[in-house]
């Protein structure tokens, strides 16, 4: 049907949900709400976090791999990827400020994966200078160093049931 749109993610009795914010936080409520969705007192930030990813921080790395204007034209490229900087990663950086090992603080939630998922473009593109960005940078190999993102990445297999830690 024209009203479908990608990504797309069929339930069991067989609606389907679009849009990756609400697909996230639909499998984080299913199959991993102890771990995945903070606090109740987080909740908001969680929420803001599971929706800014998909539709405002990758909306704003989007044309720097589909626009031709952007992709071809060194000069555009940098333009967008500073201002890309200065916008979302001001952003993370006040949410990993004081120690903060992930968005909500101390522990791994749905929030780190959607961001995380933006970043990974970032990283394997290169553009993340630990350098100019020692927060985010760290905070990016935390995620890097987890087992379910090594599989979603395909950095390693995936583990047996019986090994799952995560």
């Amino acid at each position: 049907s024209s009203d479908v749109k990608s990504p797309l993610f069929k339930l069991e009795n067989g609606e389907y949900i679009i849009e990756s914010g609400a697909i996230a936080l639909y499998l984080a409520e299913t199959y991993g709400a102890d771990k995945l969705l903070g606090r109740p007192e987080q909740r908001a930030k969680l929420l803001q976090w599971t929706f800014y990813g998909p539709a405002t921080f990758y909306n704003n790395i989007l044309p720097l791999w589909e626009d031709d204007r952007v992709k071809n034209d060194e000069a555009k490229k940098e333009a967008l990827k500073q201002g890309l900087y200065a916008k979302n990663f001001a952003l993370i950086n006040k949410a990993l400020a004081n120690g903060n090992d992930y968005l909500l603080g101390s522990e791994f939630s749905l929030a780190d994966i959607v961001v995380g998922y933006d970043l990974a473009g970032l990283y394997f593109l290169q553009w993340i200078d630990a350098a100019k960005e020692p927060a985010i940078s760290a905070y990016f190999n935390r995620l890097l160093a987890r087992p379910s993102f090594q599989v979603a990445y395909g950095l390693a297999t995936a583990p047996k049931a019986a090994e799952t830690k995560e």
